[in-house]
């Protein structure tokens, strides 16, 4: 492995951390997220990594989704908004899985880097105690200070997590990762996000879906010792938020004022949900630029005399389809079809070896952290964000490093993990590192 490599790897592991953590929000150090990718693209750049990973299938799918947000530009409704958003937004994703998957050269790389997404999903829980507050749990401020957001990145921590448990043979670790879990669900509830709460049953159903039937014996079992020891941590007030939809009796609202939040809640997002169809429908091909659905709904609702809510879709799916066009949305799902298939093939063919147990493991926890992904994405807008770059880069990754270990011949029952394979050839037009070492 070249310095170039080694280079990249450290500085992915710190992005890891830092930045699916939010930790530097609370901890203010100068460049906490731009110098470690900065560190890492050039890196992986010059070890040819950042030109496999364009090469790879996920990275044409993504540079293709950039192209056409490109190719909508200049029809949207706000031009130096959708730039803005290019710019800023989109480019750093789009940063984020070439950092990701060029830097990913080995299959115990790929190991650590899922540890370092464990590391920071136990940093949340912990940081929640000291920073969180209000009414439903959240961060007091920076980007996790909404409910649903604090949610939804908490569970979408559980995957890794549970990577730990499985892979670790150290009982202190998989206490560790066990009650990282535990507080992740625990934490989730306390939010009080409605989201979270679907999201969770999601990933329940996702875990139970896929297992054997001895295994689903297991985790129903856990599910049951489990459920009353969830209950008194969470408040009775917020059970009832997270069971209420689109109306609330009048003596539920007396002991509960916010049952009325919850309510007006789910009737604004309806309504966001039916404008996002019809702005669909009327610019089906490039929508109305990217980020550019609240300004579109708002000029709308002004023409048939209504009010504006100017707020985003609070779906994903409708967010692409109506700022972006529908070949947008096409590309998206592409992308999210390309790691569900990957990981179900590398997780049917590990399956097959005892000695192959870990990349079983690794699979099947992108595979339900990319479910996860799809689930909160139909109650929140986070299309432009790295969450999808940073899971089709995992995906890519494991996939890749872990192809040598599936053609090698099987080793001895005794053996802990699989050989190690040696690092992936750069592409054939770059055959070497600028400079090695």
């Amino acid at each position: 492995m070249t310095l170039f490599q080694k280079l990249a790897f450290g500085a992915l592991l710190v992005f890891l951390v830092v930045a699916f953590s939010r930790i530097n929000e609370f901890m203010p150090i100068p460049y906490a997220v731009r110098a470690p990718i900065a560190i890492c693209l050039l890196g992986a750049f010059l070890s040819g990594g950042v030109f496999r990973a364009m090469l790879s299938r996920p990275g044409i799918l993504l540079l293709l989704f950039t192209f056409w947000l490109c190719v909508s530009l200049p029809f949207s409704v706000w031009k130096g908004g959708s730039f803005a958003l290019l710019t800023e937004r989109w480019s750093i994703s789009l940063a984020v899985f070439l950092a990701i998957s060029g830097a990913l050269n080995t299959f115990a790389q790929c190991r650590k880097a899922m540890y370092a997404m464990a590391v920071a999903s136990l940093l949340i829980v912990l940081m929640s105690f000291r920073f969180g507050g209000g009414e439903r749990l959240s961060f007091v401020w920076g980007t996790l200070g909404n409910p649903n957001d604090f949610a939804a990145f908490l569970l979408l921590g559980t995957p890794f997590c549970l990577f730990v448990f499985l892979d670790q043979t150290r009982l202190p670790l998989k206490a560790a990762a066990v009650v990282g879990i535990a507080g992740i669900v625990v934490l989730a509830l306390r939010s009080g996000s409605r989201a979270g709460f679907i999201t969770l049953l999601g990933m329940t159903a996702v875990m139970f879906w896929n297992l054997s039937l001895a295994n689903k014996i297991k985790l129903a079992v856990i599910a049951l010792i489990a459920a009353p020891l969830v209950v008194p941590f969470v408040p009775s007030s917020t059970w009832q938020r997270l069971t209420t939809l689109g109306s609330a009796e009048s003596d539920e609202l007396v002991e509960n004022p916010d049952l009325g939040k919850a309510a007006a809640s789910y009737w604004a997002r309806r309504k966001l949900a039916v404008d996002a169809l019809e702005l669909t429908l009327r610019n089906p091909v490039l929508g109305v630029g990217p980020g550019q659905f609240a300004p579109a709904a708002a000029g709308m609702a002004a023409s048939r005399g209504e009010r504006a809510l100017w707020r985003e879709t609070h779906n994903t799916y409708l967010q692409v389809s109506s700022e972006c066009g529908l070949p947008a949305l096409a590309l998206f799902l592409a992308i999210l079809g390309y790691c569900f298939r990957s990981m179900s093939w590398l997780r049917r063919e590990a399956h097959r070896s005892p000695t192959l147990r870990p990349a079983a493991a690794m699979a099947s926890s992108i595979y339900l952290a990319v479910s996860i992904y799809a689930f909160v994405a139909l109650f929140g807008s986070y299309a432009y964000t790295m969450l999808l770059p940073a899971y089709a880069a995992f995906a890519e990754a494991t996939s890749r490093t872990a192809a040598p270990l599936l053609q090698s011949p099987p080793a001895s029952p005794a053996a802990r993990r699989p050989p190690e394979p040696a690092p992936n050839p750069a592409p054939a037009f770059w055959p070497r590192p600028l400079v090695k070492f």
